[in-house]
């Protein structure tokens, strides 16, 4: 008659962690833990974020004056990269006479950027536009601040729908 034998191995210790190993990886998970949500957040901050705005067409001489169209309610405050608009058809009746001028201010009133189209500078046909050099002084935003939209239209000046284009980033 055969034997039957049982064959009992003995587990690898090498891969059975020991307590000081465990305990190492545990604290390196606590600092991970610790300092992942400013790294998320410092990353997030790092990228560059773009808002789309949507402005009617509007007929010669009419004007949108401090009308609210971003807030900074969610974030501490924001620094703001560049702003541009994209025409969305033809301007009409702009000339040095009756000129557009579109402008971003904060709350307080405060220039962000501003441009104004004439004979020499044309108002943008079914294409974007940057409208500057943004003042440094007032190009960061802090929680709870709007940006107002301003467009003063000379009496013939007709400007067409656009998109306020908005890059900015957290700080």
């Amino acid at each position: 008659m055969a034997t039957i034998q049982k064959s009992i191995t003995r587990p690898n210790i090498e891969r059975i962690p020991n307590r000081t190993t465990m305990e190492i990886v545990k604290g390196l998970w606590r600092v991970i833990e610790a300092i992942f949500p400013q790294i998320r957040d410092d990353l997030i901050a790092a990228e560059k974020q773009v808002v789309l705005i949507a402005v009617e067409d509007l007929a010669a001489g009419v004007d949108i004056a401090s009308r609210p169209v971003f807030v900074t309610s969610q974030w501490k405050k924001i620094e703001i990269l560049a702003i541009g608009q994209l025409s969305q058809g033809a301007p009409a009746g702009i000339d040095d006479a009756n000129t557009c001028v579109v402008a971003i201010t904060d709350d307080a009133s405060n220039q962000i950027v501003s441009k104004t189209y004439n004979t020499s500078v044309a108002f943008p046909t079914n294409d974007y536009e940057d409208l500057g050099a943004l003042n440094s002084n007032n190009k960061v935003i802090v929680s709870g601040e709007h940006l107002l939209l301003n467009v003063t239209n000379g009496a013939t000046a007709d400007t067409p729908a656009f998109q306020l284009v908005i890059e900015f980033r957290l700080s």
